[in-house]
This record gives C-alpha cells, sequence and structure tokens, in this order.
C-alpha cells in the first residue's frame, strides 16, 4: 500500500483503478510512476520490441503492471514467444 512500504498487487489498491478511470487534469500530465511499476512496464515494453501503440494501449499496459510482477513476466513471456523470441 502506498507509503507503507509494500508494493501494491493490483492498481485499484495504489488508487489507479484503470484507463477508463483517469482523471487527471493537471498541465504536467499523470504523476510518474512508482519505480516497482516502472520496472514491470519496461518488461513489457521490451517484450514488444517498439511495436506502435496508441496512448491508450500504453495506459492499459501501465494499468496491467499494477499487478503481481509474475503477471506481468507470464504475459511477457507469451508475447515473446508469439513473436519468436526466447522467453
Amino acid at each position: 500500500m502506498p507509503g507503507t512500504g509494500a508494493e501494491c498487487t493490483a492498481a485499484d489498491e495504489c488508487g489507479w483503478a484503470g484507463p477508463e478511470n483517469e482523471t487527471d487534469t493537471s498541465p504536467t500530465g499523470p504523476a510518474p510512476l512508482p519505480p516497482w511499476q516502472a520496472t514491470r512496464l519496461e518488461v513489457l515494453l521490451d517484450a514488444l520490441d517498439d511495436v506502435p501503440m496508441s496512448e491508450a494501449e500504453r495506459r492499459s499496459l501501465t494499468w496491467l503492471c499494477g499487478f503481481e510482477a509474475d503477471t506481468v513476466e507470464n504475459i511477457a513471456a507469451v508475447i515473446r514467444r508469439a513473436r519468436g523470441g526466447a522467453q
């Protein structure tokens, strides 16, 4: 949970319920991701290997990275296999 040192296991536990509920209207955009979530997003983006995507698709990936690290790793492995790459 935020502020306790424990990492969130689902995006809604972190106070963000997903891209469809995004209400940030600040001029600087959404707040930066916590380091653990940014690391998970990099895992998925690396697996996607520069596949073009819309902002909505990227927000969905960011939301997905709010779940457990194992979930993100498993999805990245499936993406790499589907693309013909190594796990």
